[in-house]
């Protein structure tokens, strides 16, 4: 069993190694737990009794289910209902919407230093409750290969920081340091995202 927990002072210490074949993200014994940091208002308790709390949330990947002709992997959340079905297909990554009933690119392993990956708007998120309807274009200003759990992953870091001040970064056969999902960035009490722990049991 492989478990790691991320936090920003190790997630950049890890020494850069030769790359090899792509690692898939979506393998049935993949866990993700992201904590969710609520801010109703003003961190904190205020006037109206309104006060920051944090929840984790736990996803994984399991079964599949085929949409158009395409097979889709079942993310579940911590109850263990779906929550949205993705795909993986040479380093992109997929999910249907349900809101379109067409699917929208989610992640993209093949970017390079200076390429812009556009965000779909308005899309319900996998791991939480949450929108992305701020932010539409993310810009590569780093990539490197790591060695990170035992594996030498491709490394893609983002001119993007959320709430916490924890840079956008994509880790290969991982996904972001935000969550399961791209980008925390929303419109509503959430104060931010983090990946908290992420899990594979060979």
């Amino acid at each position: 069993m492989t478990r790691f927990l991320l936090t920003m002072a190790t997630i950049f210490s890890f020494c850069l190694v030769q790359a090899q074949d792509y690692l898939p993200m979506l393998n049935a014994e993949n866990v993700w737990s992201t904590d969710i940091y609520n801010a109703p208002f003003d961190p904190g308790c205020n006037i109206c009794g309104c006060c920051s709390f944090t929840v984790t949330q736990q996803v994984t990947v399991s079964g599949s289910v085929v949409v158009n002709g395409e097979t889709y992997m079942r993310v579940l959340n911590n109850d263990g209902e779906t929550s949205c079905l993705v795909r993986e297909d040479n380093g992109l990554i997929y999910k249907y919407s349900d809101i379109s009933e067409e699917e929208v690119l989610y992640y993209d392993f093949t970017l390079e230093l200076g390429d812009v990956f556009i965000l779909s708007q308005s899309e319900e998120y996998c791991g939480w409750e949450g929108f992305n309807n701020v932010v539409s274009g993310i810009e590569v200003i780093n990539v490197s290969t790591q060695s990170i759990a035992g594996e030498d992953r491709k490394v893609i870091e983002f001119n993007f920081f959320n709430e916490l001040g924890i840079q956008e970064t994509w880790i290969e056969g991982i996904g972001s340091v935000l969550g399961f999902d791209p980008i925390g960035e929303t419109i509503d009490i959430t104060f931010g995202t983090a990946l908290a722990c992420f899990t594979n049991i060979w």
